[in-house]
């Protein structure tokens, strides 16, 4: 689930 999670961030890197 790497992937999936580095999707997330560059779909919303505000989140972080």
């Amino acid at each position: 689930m790497l992937l999936t999670e580095g999707k997330l961030e560059h779909a919303r890197p505000t989140d972080r």
